[in-house]
Parts: structure tokens; sequence; C-alpha cells
């Protein structure tokens, strides 16, 4: 192997050393008070990992996506479905209060999607999936997500 060669190969491992920790730091789990509220980048069609834990209960990830195969369209409105994937660690059940903000750009607010409460018993893991209708507009201009949980 030449100069170049060693350098090159050099360079790929160093990339891959220094990325594998900020990898990990993405799934690190935070604790947060109760309620936890958290504004985030958004992506309609990409699971969001949210790892943060409140009081026992992990919130692992969220994702907002058009139903079917549809893509959103100005002035129509198109389902949406929101799947919710959490973890209780804790022993006891809990109701679980979720709130999304769709948010442009700015974080002003698009559209509200208000879960209906579902409850997710001690040392349960589950996924939730809940559908909406939202205004394509909305849904074309939200760059930002407003995460909202509250146990009860």
């Amino acid at each position: 192997m030449g100069t170049k060669g060693l350098r090159a190969a050099l360079a790929v491992v160093a990339a891959v050393v220094y990325a594998a920790p900020l990898a990990a730091q993405d799934d690190a789990v935070r604790q947060s008070p109760n309620p936890y509220q958290e504004d985030r980048p958004f992506e309609l069609g990409r699971e969001l990992a949210v790892n943060v834990e409140v009081e026992g209960v992990r919130w692992v990830a969220v994702r907002v996506a058009a139903a079917g195969t549809e893509q959103p369209q100005p002035g129509v409105d198109g389902a949406v479905s929101v799947d919710l994937r959490f973890d209780n660690r804790s022993k006891r059940g809990v109701d679980l209060v979720v709130a999304l903000l769709l948010e442009d750009e700015a974080g002003d607010r698009l559209q509200r999607l208000s879960y209906p409460k579902v409850h997710l018993g001690g040392g349960k893991a589950r996924e939730f999936r809940h559908s909406f209708t939202v205004p394509g507009d909305a849904l074309l201009a939200a760059r930002r997500l407003y995460l909202f949980l509250q146990l009860q």
C-alpha cells in the first residue's frame, strides 16, 4: 500500500472512531420531569428518536407519516398516521397524555395533534398508532415538531 492508500485508510478509521461517539449520543436516554416538553426538527415520514425517560417511562420514538402512498397536496386535507413507541420500565401502569404540534421553520404552530389518552402497563413496551386528518399545507410547511408527554 502506498502513502496515499495509507492516508486514505487512516482517514476512514479516524472518521469511524470520531463518528461513533456522536451516533451514540443520539441514542443516549435523557431524564425529564413530568410533563416532558421539547421542540425538535421534523421530517414527514421519518422516525424521530425521542429517547427521554419520565418517571420510569421511556418515550423511544415518534413518527408522523402520510397514510398509504398519499403525498400531501396544498389545499387538500390528508390522512396521517402517528406512531408512538414507549417502554415502561417502572412496575406501575400509567396513562399517557401525548400532544404534538406541527410547526414551521420559525416555530409557529401549524396543526395540533392531540393523541387519545393511552394506557401503558407496568414493565411493558408498546407501540401505539392513531390517524389524524391534517391540512396538506400544514404537512408541507412542517419543519419542527413540538412534543408533549404527561404521565397520569
